[in-house]
C-alpha cells in the first residue's frame, strides 16, 4: 500500500484457508455425535446427571454456533483485507509501469 506496508499474502492466504477449516471443524461432527450417543443412554432417565448433560450440550451448542460466526467473520475481514490491499498493490504497479 502507499504507506509502504508489505503484504505476505502467503500468510494471508494461509490464514483464510486456517480459518475456513476452523470453522469447518468447529461445527464439530465428532463432538455432536458422541454427545448424542450420551444422550441416547440418559434418555429414558430422569436425574440430575441427565439434567446437568442436556444442559451442557445447550451450552455447547451456544458456544459452538458463536464460534463459527466469529470464525465466518475474521475470514471475511482477512478476504476483504486481501483484495483492498491487491487493488492498491495493483494501483501502484499501474502507477509506476505508467510514470
Amino acid at each position: 500500500m502507499s504507506s509502504g506496508l508489505k503484504v505476505d499474502y502467503n500468510i494471508l492466504d494461509k490464514s483464510i484457508s486456517n480459518l475456513k477449516e476452523i470453522s469447518v471443524q468447529m461445527y464439530g461432527d465428532e463432538i455432536k455425535k458422541i454427545i448424542l450417543e450420551l444422550d441416547g443412554q440418559f434418555s429414558n432417565s430422569k436425574s440430575a446427571t441427565t439434567d446437568a448433560l442436556k444442559a451442557k450440550m445447550t451450552e455447547y451448542e451456544k458456544v459452538n454456533r458463536a464460534l463459527i460466526k466469529i470464525a465466518a467473520n475474521a475470514v471475511s475481514v482477512l478476504e476483504m483485507a486481501k483484495i483492498i490491499y491487491e487493488n492498491e498493490d495493483m494501483s501502484m504497479k499501474n502507477s509506476v509501469t505508467n510514470n
